[in-house]
């Protein structure tokens, strides 16, 4: 799939720090990875050198590399959600809310927690899991079995 120049910046926050981080990021992720499409709903990438039904999706709250083959949804490789909340002091997370073992982070912008809570656990799992593996394999509906 060919890579896709991005001309200028998209309209919704979320897809502005996207491309801004990805701009200033894109040689840390140990599998190149492409931006192509971009929409009012959000951004598309595809791994270079992988087939096209292993894509990547960011959407207003979420970023997340699925599976889909022919058409049908197989699987979520990586799903991150990041849920704004505005506080006087800052930004935070509405999905990690107090849980006895942890605090809540504050963040001084909506960018600072996307980065955190998606954009960087993204690269992480680009270069901690999919990198390294020797084998991506998905048998669904083919009548395989594991054995």
């Amino acid at each position: 799939m060919k890579n896709m120049t991005i001309k200028r910046l998209p309209r919704p926050r979320i897809q502005r720090a996207f491309v801004r981080w990805f701009n200033k990021n894109r040689i840390r992720f140990e599998v190149p990875i492409h931006l192509t499409k971009i929409s009012a709903n959000g951004i598309e990438l595809h791994f270079h050198n992988y087939p096209d039904c292993l894509s990547v999706w960011l959407s207003s709250d979420a970023l997340g590399a699925h599976v889909e083959w022919q058409g049908e949804y197989w699987d979520n490789l990586i799903d991150l959600d990041a849920y704004l909340c505005h506080t006087p002091s800052g930004y935070t997370c509405e999905f990690c809310g107090p849980d006895g073992s942890e605090s809540v982070a504050l963040f001084s912008s909506r960018e600072a927690l996307w980065q955190d809570h998606l954009f960087d656990h993204f690269l992480k799992w680009v270069n901690e899991k999919l990198a390294p593996a020797r084998w991506q394999r998905w048998r669904r509906n083919f009548g395989q079995s594991d054995k």
